[in-house]
């Protein structure tokens, strides 16, 4: 019953979907473009703030390629993992991003080397977060054109409906909520601007806090701390849901979290009272 009344509220939309938010497929695949214009926008953001501290760019080139490579690679490699080893040859999909911050994790060792000893790997990495908000912000842009990473059908005012032959048409027809002939989606959360809101806020936030922070990475850790708790959370919104990509994002708010908590106390608790010599 309740499929078919959802094939209902489908062929309902193949007259009414542009008038509620209805999104059409893109023409060309174009997720290589915007993981370009990421990259090249994170650098740019990366590389005005190095100006702003006075740390010459080339100082940092070696780290900061190595973290990037090691976020993409970390990327597709979970995604193999998950969505299975074909995933490999693909250059328009297929990337992971808890899989990015893990390997960038593992990475941290060998980049703390590739750094100036005056810069050093925490205060270096709050310097990553801006720009790496924002280029997390554009690459939900082409989520959010290809209809991938959709929510759950609602019926907000917000919500959206992708064209037929979207990633999130191929989703609903797979499960017989719509039929082959219906031109749109049914309403869904459009989760891809839900997260784009978060890493872009969170991007704004951490530029107004770096020249506020009482101790080198604390921006990282209250980025990852929030990031990573708020995507957990609206990974719950997420269809098909994933809970692979939910807890692993829940796991690293939690531990990033922790650490941040850590650093705090150990900054706050007052000195120990050196003995008094008679």
């Amino acid at each position: 019953m309740e499929s078919e009344l959802r094939a209902g509220s489908a062929r309902a939309g193949l007259t009414e979907g542009k008038a509620q938010g209805a999104m059409a497929p893109r023409l060309l695949p174009s997720f290589p473009v915007f993981l370009a214009l990421a990259v090249l926008a994170g650098t740019a953001i990366y590389g005005a703030l190095l100006r702003r501290e006075r740390v010459p760019l080339s100082s940092t080139l070696g780290a900061y390629a190595l973290a990037v490579v090691a976020a993409l690679v970390g990327a597709k490699a979970l995604s193999c993992l998950m969505d299975g080893p074909g995933m490999v040859l693909r250059l328009d999909t297929g990337y992971r991003y808890p899989g990015a911050v893990a390997a960038g994790l593992l990475a941290a060792p060998l980049v703390s080397r590739l750094l100036p000893r005056a810069l050093g790997l925490a205060r270096w990495s709050d310097l990553l977060v801006p720009g790496m908000a924002f280029a997390l912000a554009i690459l939900r842009i082409d989520c959010l054109l290809s209809g991938c990473c959709t929510g759950t059908v609602c019926t907000l005012p917000w919500a959206l409906r992708f064209a037929r032959r979207s990633a999130a048409w191929y989703t609903q027809l797979g499960e017989g909520a719509i039929p082959f002939e219906a031109a749109w989606t049914l309403p869904v959360h459009p989760l891809q601007l839900y997260l784009l809101v978060l890493a872009l806020g969170l991007g704004l936030g951490s530029l107004w806090l770096l020249g506020r922070k009482t101790g080198d990475g604390q921006v990282f850790l209250l980025f990852l701390f929030l990031h990573e708790t708020g995507k957990g959370l609206l990974e719950s919104l997420r269809h098909p849901h994933v809970p692979e990509l939910q807890w692993s994002s829940l796991a690293l708010g939690l531990g990033s979290g922790l650490v941040l908590a850590m650093m705090s106390f150990r900054q706050r608790r007052p000195a120990l009272a050196r003995p008094v010599l008679p």
